[in-house]
């Protein structure tokens, strides 16, 4: 009796110290964000203080600063909202990028949602140029260079 007394207890202590465990550290990515805000918050607040980041990069480096000065505690989770990235260069993920079993760092979508992540780049300004032929200039909106291996044009795909 007493043994099992003891070993229940046990079993409690154990479950009590997990529960009580810090969770990991939420930060936020959405279209409405703000780089400059904290990423702590899902949604920007009412004032227009604070809310979550803008970009990936932004979070990205969060982390990052969070790992080198030791503070991932039970790891990092990057929620990332839903709507439409356009990456301005490649997200590269390295070793310094990497959490721990104990300490995962995790980038996700908010739940529920569906983030949509592309590196491709919109061209505006399309002027008439032959019969149903569209022209616009890349050069002035700083494409210049820019190897386009795909058009889509309302969701189609363009010869």
């Amino acid at each position: 009796m007493y043994r099992t007394t003891i070993g229940v207890m046990l079993a409690l202590g154990l479950l009590v110290s997990l529960a009580m465990a810090a969770p990991p550290t939420v930060r936020y990515v959405a279209p409405t964000g703000n780089d400059a805000w904290s990423g702590a918050l899902a949604a920007p607040n009412p004032a227009g203080s604070d809310g979550p980041f803008l970009t990936l990069q932004r979070a990205q480096d969060e982390v990052r600063k969070l790992k080198a000065a030791g503070q991932l505690g039970a790891g990092v989770t990057i929620q990332v909202r839903a709507g439409l990235y356009q990456l301005p260069r490649t997200l590269a993920l390295g070793p310094e990028d990497s959490g721990t079993q104990e300490a995962p760092i995790v980038y996700q979508a908010y739940p529920g949602e569906r983030p949509i992540l592309t590196g491709a780049r919109a061209v505006n300004g399309f002027k008439p140029y032959q019969g149903k032929i569209l022209q616009a200039d890349v050069a002035a909106q700083g494409l210049k260079g820019v190897a386009f291996k795909q058009l889509f044009f309302s969701g189609r795909r363009q010869i």
